[in-house]
């Protein structure tokens, strides 16, 4: 799952909407952190075409989808070329925020989910996690990038991935990719409990 993603700062006349991140952390973090704010933006501006863009499987369909949401304001003046893979994490996460907040909204009371049969891959990888460890999940993909919140969330959830990786499975993650699988397990499973349960409604 590769990702690959440019975000350039120019000076901005009017009014910062997602400024590039100055935390001490790594660069790779930095640019995280700046995805996760522009990301915010986005979903506040264009909340049903992020879900639209959300929902395009095909990667060359999809990367298209997603430089449709940029939004100049939200860019403070600059440019952002990015892919699929790069964005889809930042854009559940604002969605989780924007509907649900950072309150728990409740997995304990929902039954575990079924794994489906046609499940396989990254998304099935996520839906196992967040069935084992849905409180630990929560708080790595809500913490700030390079945290030592989310290093130590991290480091929670490693042997529940071990758990959730079937032997005959490659899965390949970088920071970008378990971003991006365990946001949208987050996301679909509070839109799940929303739903008293039931994903398939929920779509």
């Amino acid at each position: 799952m590769a990702a690959s993603c440019l975000f350039a700062a120019a000076p901005s006349q009017g009014q910062v909407a997602a400024n590039l991140s100055t935390r001490d952390v790594t660069e790779t973090d930095q640019a995280r952190d700046t995805l996760y704010r522009f990301a915010a933006c986005v979903v506040k501006a264009r909340p049903r075409m992020t879900k639209e863009a959300l929902a395009v499987t095909s990667q060359p369909e999809a990367n298209k989808a997603f430089q449709a949401l940029v939004k100049p304001e939200c860019l403070n003046g600059g440019f952002l070329r990015m892919d699929a893979a790069a964005i889809r994490g930042p854009l559940y996460r604002a969605l989780y925020l924007r509907e649900f907040g950072k309150d728990e909204p409740g997995f304990a009371a929902l039954p575990p989910e079924q794994p489906s049969e046609e499940d396989r891959g990254y998304h099935a990888f996520g839906a196992c996690v967040m069935r084992v460890a849905p409180d630990t999940t929560r708080t790595f993909v809500l913490a700030l990038p390079g945290s030592s919140e989310e290093h130590q969330a991290l480091a929670a959830l490693r042997p529940t991935f071990e758990a959730c990786v079937t032997p005959r499975e490659q899965l390949v993650f970088t920071k970008v990719a378990m971003d991006s699988t365990l946001a949208q397990a987050l996301y679909e499973r509070a839109v799940a409990v929303s739903h008293g349960g039931n994903l398939a409604k929920a779509n």
